[in-house]
């Protein structure tokens, strides 16, 4: 992504550190995530689309909502790779 998004420092500063961390890691897995996105989907729309429209095979979970766990984010990358592959499930 071209554009990284930064929080506010006015807020995110008065969260305590382990709060900070997780968010930022949370961050930087959402913008990865978009990035293996696009690069799959070969446009930032459709892979603005695809992230936001649930999936059948995320059991109609929504992608970028359903990555916000180690589990779910495993899931969803895997999901990225059969559609690059073709393979439909």
């Amino acid at each position: 992504m071209s554009k990284k998004e930064i929080p506010d420092p006015k807020n995110f500063l008065k969260k305590p550190r382990r709060v900070r961390c997780m968010t930022a890691l949370i961050e930087h897995q959402k913008n990865e995530l978009m990035e293996l996105a696009i690069a799959v989907l070969k446009d930032k729309k459709r892979a603005e689309k695809w992230l936001a429209s649930p999936a059948k095979s995320l059991g109609g979970a929504i992608p970028i909502e359903h990555a916000t766990t180690p589990k779910g984010l495993e899931d969803v990358r895997n999901l990225l790779g059969r559609i690059e592959y073709g393979v439909y499930s």
